[in-house]
């Protein structure tokens, strides 16, 4: 890893990016039928669908890998670090069907149920290190759906986070629109547009 001692600072951190992304999409198909009918073929589906990232800055990755100057003051700001999750269940119901010899249209509605929705920002972190101390300061911001309850003192700081009551935490809905047009018998063309919609999540705080 970029961490190994065989590796220089400068070659390790000249592969990040000012902003660095690590992404997770898992998409869970439960099942799916189809069947013929109103001229055209027709499914409905129930799938479970979850987006989690991870949005990391440059000075993270100097932080782990270079860590302190030894000599003098060594400070690094971790202001962008940022994380988000949201999952959902999908009901989708679809349809397509041949316009002509060459055309095919279909559409696909479908119906988003959340289950849970979390981001986590740090607003202003910033951490200075010197020969004798390390000194931190932070000011971060947490939301979350229901089912995510977070315990504060009496100066309004989280303390913990409990995991309870979990329901439904929002609704929304999406449209999947695609074509396809034969123009010769070697070749096809085909255009899809995916998932245009949006989720209103209940209860953040």
């Amino acid at each position: 890893t970029f961490m190994h001692e065989s590796i220089s600072n400068e070659d390790a951190l000249s592969k990040f990016k000012k902003n660095n992304i690590i992404e997770a999409n898992v998409d869970l198909n439960i099942i799916t039928v189809g069947f013929n009918a109103w001229n055209g073929t027709n499914t409905i589906g129930l799938s479970v669908r979850s987006r989690t990232g991870a949005y990391l800055p440059k000075t993270l990755f100097s932080f782990l890998k270079e860590g302190q100057n030894m000599s003098g003051v060594t400070e690094y700001d971790f202001s962008d670090v940022a994380a988000k999750t949201m999952n959902y269940v999908e009901l989708a119901l679809g349809h397509a069907r041949k316009i002509n010899d060459k055309l095919s249209v279909g559409a696909k509605l479908k119906i988003l149920v959340g289950g849970a929705y979390a981001e986590a920002h740090a607003d202003d972190v910033k951490i200075t290190m010197s020969g004798d101390r390390w000194m931190i300061s932070q000011k971060s911001s947490l939301v979350g759906s229901k089912g995510l309850n977070f315990v504060t003192d009496n100066t309004g700081e989280i303390t913990k986070v409990d995991f309870d009551n979990f329901g439904v935490a929002g609704y929304g809905g999406a449209l999947d629109l695609g074509a396809v047009y034969k123009i010769n018998p070697e070749t096809t063309v085909s255009l899809a547009v995916t998932d245009i919609g949006f989720i209103s999540w209940n209860d953040c705080s």
